[in-house]
């Protein structure tokens, strides 16, 4: 009771060092892995042999809007725009991309949404580095974070799209793909899993824990600046919520 728990930030390979790290970790409860939709996107770019599976869900906490951009002085106007030009020549529109990351499976995505479209991906890293890479005229476009959009725009990159059901308070200029004519729906989803083998009471009590965490005023207020959805989900709906983003 009273103990706090320590944040460990471990970068690199999209995610997958700090998973193997929990992956490996003695099933006692100490050790929880908090990461984003790079759990499956690593898996599905061969850049891990394992997704959620090889843990057990605790609970997901809110997710997060992602918008496309390029950089203020680019021309191109929209992302039909964009898509249509990545069509007619592929590979001449470079996408700035954490190969193995959500940054890289919503390109994919873009692609097959579009049917022709082809970029030609550019190994960049987290959303400081594809802003720089995108704002310094070294790539066409990227994907950001809404809160990550709203941190960078000032810099020099601007939203063509943002890939929800709706367009979003912060940016209401910016249009969802789906006005443009693609049926591509992508958040972000924030995750919480304990290696296998973990007891369901030690799962039972770190979900209250975080549940509690989650209701609380200084997190409410964090989840709005952030542009981080308020949805709290159990086990159960966190893993029909990850079917759903394997099988779209």
């Amino acid at each position: 009771a009273g103990a706090s728990w320590v944040i460990i930030i471990v970068p690199g390979a999209g995610g997958t060092i700090g998973s193997r790290r929990v992956k490996q970790a003695r099933p006692d409860g100490n050790t929880l892995l908090f990461l984003h939709d790079g759990i499956l996107s690593a898996k599905y770019a061969q850049q891990a042999l394992y997704g959620p599976e090889a843990f057990a869900p605790v609970a997901a906490t809110g997710s997060v809007g992602m918008v496309i951009c390029v950089a203020e002085s680019d021309e191109t106007n929209s992302l039909t725009e964009l898509l249509d030009n990545a069509s007619k020549t592929p590979d001449s529109i470079t996408f700035a991309a954490n190969i193995g990351a959500p940054s890289y499976f919503m390109a994919k995505k873009l692609e097959h949404a579009h049917g022709t479209a082809q970029f030609r991906y550019v190994q960049s890293g987290g959303g400081a580095k594809r802003f720089s890479d995108l704002s310094g005229g070294h790539v066409t476009a990227s994907a950001f974070s809404i809160s990550e959009y709203l941190n960078f725009r000032e810099g020099g990159i601007r939203a063509l799209a943002i890939l929800d059901k709706e367009r979003h308070a912060s940016l209401p200029a910016t249009p969802t793909a789906r006005e443009e004519g693609f049926e591509i729906v992508y958040k972000n989803l924030q995750g919480w899993w304990a290696p296998l083998g973990t007891s369901p009471e030690i799962l039972k009590n770190r979900r209250e824990l975080l549940s509690a965490a989650f209701a609380s005023e200084t997190m409410q207020t964090f989840l709005e600046q952030q542009c981080i959805s308020r949805d709290f989900l159990g086990p159960e709906e966190m893993e029909a919520a990850i079917q759903d983003k394997v099988s779209a």
